[in-house]
């Protein structure tokens, strides 16, 4: 309890002395690189169709071809080249998934491979409008992020809530007039929402919800029991309804 209370502390205090980075985020996922910084630091990012998965009896190696069908990112390392070759075994068997997207540095001036994900023409889409965001405009930035937190696709919607895991609190308040608390109060109704978002989510509530947003954090901790998906959010939801309703 006393750690849910310290952190409603910090919630009321993030005007005054902002914090580095979300504070009802999981520290481990404040640590992973989001696509826009994978986009940022590859020389070249290019995406395709996985083909020809293949071992080495020798080496007992797995490799698998990326047949490239757009290039989101190019360099004149990879020249008129339209397969590069993966150092990872990646079955394609009957409907899995087979586009992927792929980020590459250059090493001896030849594509290097560095990080790939399952991936879809809308993540491409996603990631090229994230590349030309100025991170100078904090208002502009998280209102493009916020746009995605419910897509339909899981990584982009991933990705997006890892950009504001990633966001100060205190960028998070300026930017809070653009947020729909409609949104949010689906996000955190919807059983197949991630347990560890809901803190996070039920955060910005408290900071752009209004006072039927702050009856609807209330019913949600006053259940009995407790859902277990909502322990670990305990913390972020009563800090939202605190936000919202200080009196009570």
């Amino acid at each position: 309890m006393l750690r849910t209370l310290l952190l409603v502390l910090i919630a009321l205090t993030v005007l005054a002395s902002p914090t580095s980075a979300c504070t009802f985020c999981d520290g481990n996922l404040r640590s992973r690189q989001t696509l826009r910084q994978q986009y940022a630091t590859a020389r070249v990012v290019v995406f395709g169709q996985l083909k020809n998965p293949r071992f080495d009896p020798k080496t007992d190696e797995g490799s698998t071809d990326l047949q490239i069908t757009r290039v989101p990112k190019d360099d004149p390392a990879r020249g008129t080249q339209k397969v590069i070759t993966l150092r990872s075994y990646l079955p394609v068997i009957g409907n899995t998934p087979t586009e992927y997207l792929v980020f590459c540095g250059v090493a001896n001036d030849k594509l290097d491979a560095s990080f790939g994900t399952p991936a879809s023409s809308a993540i491409v889409e996603y990631l090229k409008g994230a590349a030309q965001l100025d991170d100078t405009n904090t208002a502009t930035k998280l209102d493009y992020y916020f746009s995605h937190l419910n897509s339909t696709d899981s990584t982009i919607a991933a990705d997006a809530f890892l950009e504001f895991a990633r966001a100060p609190d205190s960028d998070i308040l300026k930017s809070a007039k653009k947020f729909d608390p409609a949104v949010l109060r689906q996000l955190l109704s919807n059983p197949a929402t991630p347990p560890e978002r809901l803190g996070v989510f039920a955060f910005l509530l408290g900071v752009c919800g209004g006072k039927t947003d702050a009856a609807f954090l209330a019913a949600l901790l006053k259940e009995q029991p407790l859902p277990e998906r909502t322990h670990g959010a305990y913390g972020g939801l009563l800090a939202g309804y605190v936000l919202l309703s200080p009196k009570e």
